[in-house]
């Protein structure tokens, strides 16, 4: 019925009013459905009471519905969760009321005529009272004519939520076709309804049915429609209580299952997983394996009626357990009887155990089952591997270290003779292998291994240089400290060769034997020499010997290492001890020299008053005196010479004297001191002994005017006595004025207590030690080679032209902070060549060591060794000290110095040597690389070197530049850094070319700097895969110290780089490590801000640019480029586009801008593509242009250059065919 509405207001029937159309049947029709949705009975019976009422009118209303899902777990049951979803659907009233469970409207609207069958996208009536668990309603729906379709869609419904009384209700209707009481019945047992199982049991659905139902699993995974039969549904959804009914209810066990993941052939035993479902079909206690419910009780069940030893194409169930991982499968299996031994069968007799599948596939926890089940854990497969070596081939970690800690046995080699170590390495995976047994050692297990030359747990850890781990070790008595590997070597002179100084102090403490000696005879004593550290290690054995009394340490020197360290207490202990003070060393050293080369005074006086010889040589002629003069300033120095003036006052030595103040001839006399009465005494006779007044080096001038024309006026070796009656006494020694000097020296001393009055230079110091110190400096330079002191010949001459220029630049800050200004510093550098090639001198003197291994020193380190000993010059002779430094070594010129010192020709030493000359460490290191062994073979490392693909001409190349190469062990220095690269990713072929350039490489600490190196970059995000391209690019990366890497990186990030940015950049340019932050990276991005440029972007593009000289490179591009009438700002352009402009020659610039010219194109082009600097003139430019002209067209700069030949042909075409066409 239509009827009509007027918009309201006063007047006659719609007068003046907007009339429209109501259409009032829908209306009505519409507020029924909404008091149906909210419930209201009242308003809704008011609804259906009118005549214009449609009850089964249909309209949208946004609904709340109840929904049951499905939520796998791994193995545990599926579970049924509920919730609730609220969407906008069509209903009519009945469907409504059904909802909401409103039993009143529900009959009403039956009776009114509601449409019990009217199906909605929500299903029908039934479905709805269903869905919600409205029992009386479904009862009322069916019995006022539900139709077969509505109930078996309502038995559906009530089997997903599990109402099992409404499934009676409905089963009892008479209106359920036997395949959906089935498909039910399967919905049941899939979502663990046993409630609702029974009910459709009972009334007569068949429990051996078989159905297409959707099964759904997450371990493993599986989502797919599949025919099989409630028994094997229940069995996938793990629904314990469903399958223990079903097999109570006489459910079969015998059928195949179609639903395996996994296939096998069964001739390798090789496995695929190919997908569920997809592999042959199996027997059903298969399926509850690869469907393992957690607790068992399924499996249980089936094997209680079923055998467990059934096999499928040479497997047992427990096979597929351990292939499909679950352990709680393999565990049950094994209590109910399996073997545990049992072997996989195959047609080519390739045999492995459980054992065997559970390392291989990684499955820790299988592993710990059958370990705990008694199997063998060294059973071999075919090949002879065990469990342990295949955890090693295949990278289980967790696997290696269950089967450590369960005593499985490291010793045992395959049949290829490769041992669980030997796989790691080749495999590359050495870093985890070692991490992992470490990790089991430190928990206290130590690694069973029946060979121990095949693996020893002592060595192994000496090698990883893990302290705890050898903490570990070291405390249990199984351990032998002193056994050897192939080479000889034990842990302890791995640590030593290893530099692993903690680990060494850890080992001589707990009695290793440092005696022992490798197949080359070496000790870990001469081991710890070799080290860069080797300071250390003496400190090590030294506190061992002050501690525990041992002199067990052959090669180590107790009272020597004291001496040398300058440790007076323990030197003052070590010879109340016994120690021997003039005993030398291996090298001919006794503790007297050491102590004097160190400079070590108070320690020199010590052993002189206990007995120590001042005169004794070592193997190459120096004396504890010549190796003391290695030091400008050496306080023990003057306390040998007091020693040796002592000496050789009190017992005498032949010397000439003259009488008659020189007119007389010399005849020879014994020349001695009363040490008692202090008087100088020479013949027998009382008139011979005198009390001296005076002493002077050097004649007196009435004496030189005598003897000038004896000709022997200036001889060396003069000095003269005034006696206390004023006589005038010239005697000339042998030794020249060192010798003067010495015997000034003791009469000092001797008449201390008198009046005696010696001529001062400055002091005693500057009178005799001044010029006795410089001549005995410049013999020493001279004589270098005779008695075997450092000298400048030891060192390549670039070094010590680098290490000049340091040592000026150290003097130089010296001076200035004496308060000199920049030029007269600079004049006093200029004047001081001498001086400063005695500080060279001094550097090599006091870091020898350094310089034999190969390492070179610092900027740091030269600092530190020059100041402390420049500061001590300017102690001693304060105003004086630029004048002492630019007349070295001669004294500074001074008032009556010509009368006090003698004049000594000084030797003149080439600054350095003829490069002819080979210096005897590089003739000894090249030695030792052909050398043949009493085996009749080289070296072991050169051996291991020629086998990685480095020719011994090769090497010998190395060993000349680096001569330490030659020294570097192989298991403690080259194997591991080489199995370090191999483990990164590192071509084996490109490691010869990676070490020749940087052989320095296998002298760093694998733990200390290559590893926290190489983690740090990882952390930064550097590309893994990238790392072989980086390191063979610039090895000398894995040299710099991570404080080093962070400057760099942290500036990266200062600029604005993300951290992806700059992992990109390390990856791509490496070598930007080594620039400097401060003298190179910051001062160029100054530079470049200042232009305008956005350096984070050209840091990105192009990092190289930063390495380049400002003044010398980026400098002369800028003003190229202004010259040539570019703008900054286009400039600034230019170098963003193409940061790699400046990276080109000037030439290269030059040519390509005259050639530019030529063109005919506008210098904007430039400006939009300065790329064109970095095309070929020859290949790229010319040819094009002249393609170009001769077609008659022009392109774009960046066009005629950056296209490929196809391209740029085919734009040469186009844009003819546009000047054809106009």
């Amino acid at each position: 019925m239509t009827v009509f509405a007027h918009s309201g207001g006063g007047g006659g029937f719609l007068a003046g009013k907007q009339v429209f159309p109501v259409n009032y049947e829908a209306e009505v029709s519409r507020r029924l459905l909404e008091a149906s949705h909210t419930n209201d009975l009242t308003l809704a019976l008011e609804c259906i009471a009118d005549p214009f009422v449609d009850v089964n009118f249909v309209g949208d209303v946004c609904l709340k519905v109840r929904k049951a899902e499905v939520v796998t777990h791994d193995e545990l049951p599926n579970e049924v969760r509920i919730i609730y979803e609220e969407f906008k659907t069509d209903v009519t009233a009945l469907f409504l009321a059904a909802h909401n469970g409103n039993v009143a409207l529900v009959r009403k609207l039956l009776s009114t005529g509601a449409d019990v069958n009217h199906k909605l996208f929500r299903g029908f009536p039934t479905t709805s009272a269903v869905r919600e668990g409205h029992l009386e309603i479904l009862e009322m729906l069916v019995k006022a004519g539900s139709s077969q379709q509505a109930c078996e869609e309502a038995l559906l419904e009530a089997s997903c939520h599990g109402h099992a009384r409404i499934v009676e209700v409905l089963m009892e209707s008479d209106l359920i076709r036997p395949r959906i009481a089935i498909h039910a019945f399967f919905t049941a047992c899939c979502r663990g309804y046993v409630n609702v199982v029974d009910t459709l049991l009972k009334l007569g659905v068949t429990v051996n049915a078989t159905n297409r139902v959707l099964l759904q699993s997450s371990k493993p995974s599986l989502h797919t429609n599949v025919d099989c039969t409630a028994l094997v549904a229940a069995i996938v959804c793990r629904q314990v209580s469903v399958v223990r009914l079903l097999l109570e209810a006489g459910a079969k066990t015998d059928g195949p299952v179609q639903l395996g993941a996994w296939s096998w052939d069964a001739a390798s035993g090789e496995e695929f997983r190919v997908g569920a479902g997809l592999a042959d079909s199996y027997a059903i206690t298969w399926c509850a394996v690869e469907y393992f419910e957690a607790s068992g009780a399924i499996l249980q069940m089936l094997l209680q009626r079923l055998d467990s030893c059934t096999t499928l194409s040479g497997r047992t169930l427990l096979h597929h357990a351990i292939l499909c991982g679950n352990a709680g499968a393999v565990s049950v299996l094994l209590k109910c009887g399996a073997y545990v031994e049992s072997p996989v069968i195959t047609t080519r007799n390739i045999e492995f155990r459980p054992i065997h599948m559970a390392a291989r596939l990684g499955f820790s926890s299988v592993l710990k089952c059958l370990i705990e089940f008694g199997c063998d854990l060294d059973a071999r497969t075919d090949t002879g591997d065990t469990a342990l070596m295949i955890s090693a081939r295949f990278k289980r970690e967790e696997c290696l270290k269950v089967l450590t800690r369960a005593g499985a046995d490291f010793g045992l080699v395959n049949v290829a003779g490769e041992s669980a170590i030997s796989i790691a390495v080749s495999n590359r995976w050495k870093l985890s292998f070692q991490g992992a047994v470490l990790e089991v050692i430190q928990s206290g297990k130590v690694p069973k291994s029946s060979n121990a030359s095949v693996f020893s747990p002592l060595l192994f850890v000496a090698r990883s240089r893990d302290l705890l781990s050898l903490k570990a070790l070291v405390g249990r008595g199984e351990i032998d400290l002193d056994s050897q590997d192939d080479q000889g070597f034990s842990a302890v002179m791995i640590t030593a060769a290893e530099g692993h100084v903690e680990g060494f102090r850890l080992l001589v403490y707990a009695g290793a034997n440092v005696k022992l000696q490798n197949k080359s005879g070496e000790t870990a004593i001469t081991l710890c020499a070799l080290n860069t550290n080797h300071d250390r290690f003496e400190k090590v054995l030294l506190d061992f010997a002050l501690e525990q009394d041992s002199r067990n340490a052959a090669g180590f020197y107790a009272l020597h290492c004291a001496a040398r360290c300058g440790d007076l207490d323990a030197v003052k202990l070590l010879t109340t001890r016994g120690y021997d003070v003039n005993m030398s060393n291996g090298d001919g050293y006794t503790p007297l020299m050491l102590a004097a080369r160190e400079g070590h005074g108070r320690t020199c006086e010590f052993l002189i008053s206990c007995g120590a010889r001042c005169d004794m040589k070592n193997a190459m002629g120096e004396t504890a005196l010549s190796l003391a003069r290695k030091m400008l300033k050496n306080e023990a120095e003057r306390v040998i010479l007091d020693e040796l003036a002592r000496k050789l006052v009190l017992t005498g030595a032949q010397v000439k004297k003259h009488i008659k103040g020189g007119k007389g001839s010399p005849h020879m006399k014994v020349l001695t001191m009363v040490e008692a009465a202090g008087i100088l005494r020479w013949g027998k006779s009382s008139r011979r002994n005198v009390v001296c007044q005076e002493a002077e080096v050097g004649p007196s001038l009435r004496f030189q005017k005598m003897r000038l024309r004896k000709g022997d006026a200036e001889l060396p070796g003069i000095f003269r006595v005034i006696t206390s009656k004023n006589k005038e006494v010239h005697f000339v020694c042998e030794g020249g004025s060192e010798m003067a000097a010495l015997w000034l020296v003791e009469i000092m001393q001797m008449e201390s207590s008198s009046s005696i009055n010696v001529v001062q230079t400055y002091n005693r110091s500057a009178a005799i030690g001044f010029a006795v110190i410089f001549v005995h400096y410049l013999r020493l330079t001279a004589e270098s080679e005779v008695d075997g002191s450092f000298s400048l010949r030891l060192v390549p001459p670039t070094l010590v032209a680098a290490e000049k220029e340091e040592a000026k630049a150290v003097l130089t800050l010296f001076l200035k902070k004496q308060g000199l200004s920049n030029a007269l510093a600079a004049r006093a550098i200029n004047r001081s060549e001498s001086f400063i090639e005695h500080l060279v001198s001094r550097l090599h003197s006091v870091h020898k060591s350094r310089y034999l291994v190969g390492r070179e020193l610092t900027t740091l380190e030269i600092r530190d060794a020059l100041i402390p000993y420049l500061e001590a010059l300017h102690e001693e002779y304060g105003s004086i000290l630029v004048d002492v430094v630019e007349s070295f070594p001669n004294p500074p010129v001074v008032e009556k110095i010509e009368e006090t010192v003698e004049k000594v020709p000084i030797p003149v030493t080439p600054a350095s040597p003829p490069s002819a000359v080979l210096d005897s460490k590089k003739l000894k290191a090249l030695a030792r690389v052909t050398d043949i062994g009493p085996t009749g073979k080289l070296p072991p490392h050169i051996l291991y070197l020629v086998e990685l693909g480095m020719d011994i001409e090769r090497i010998r190349v190395i060993t000349r530049k680096f001569p330490a190469f030659a020294y570097y062990s192989l298991e403690g220095k080259i194997k591991p850094v080489v199995e370090f690269l191999l483990d990164l990713g590192v071509p084996r072929s490109q490691i010869p070319t990676i070490l020749s350039k940087r052989p320095q490489l296998c002298g760093i600490s694998l733990s200390d700097n290559l590893i926290p190196t190489m983690t740090f970059l990882e952390e930064l995000g550097v590309d893994k895969e990238q790392w072989a391209k980086v390191i063979y690019r610039f090895p000398a990366l894995l040299t710099y110290s991570r404080p080093k890497l962070k400057a760099t990186v942290d500036f990266l990030y200062e600029m604005g780089l993300s951290a992806e940015c700059v992992s990109k950049v390390l990856t791509r340019c490496p070598n930007i490590i080594s620039y400097s932050v401060e003298d190179k990276l910051r001062p160029a991005t100054e530079y470049f801000r200042s232009m305008g440029v956005d350096v984070g972007v050209l840091l990105y593009r192009c990092p190289q640019t930063f390495g380049l000289s400002i003044e010398a490179n980026i400098k002369p591009a800028t003003e190229f480029f202004k010259d040539k009438g570019f703008s900054m700002t286009e400039i600034a352009t230019m170098v963003s586009r193409y940061g790699a402009l400046y990276t080109f020659s000037f030439a290269k610039l030059v040519l390509k801008w005259e050639f530019f010219l030529t063109m005919g194109y506008p210098r904007t082009e430039l400006v939009k593509f300065p790329q064109y600097f970095g095309y070929s003139l020859e290949e790229r430019i010319k040819p094009r242009l002249a393609i170009m002209t001769d077609k008659g067209v022009r392109l774009l700069l960046n066009q005629m250059l950056s296209l490929s030949e196809d391209a740029f042909n085919k734009a040469l075409e186009k844009k003819l065919q546009k000047l054809i066409d106009s």
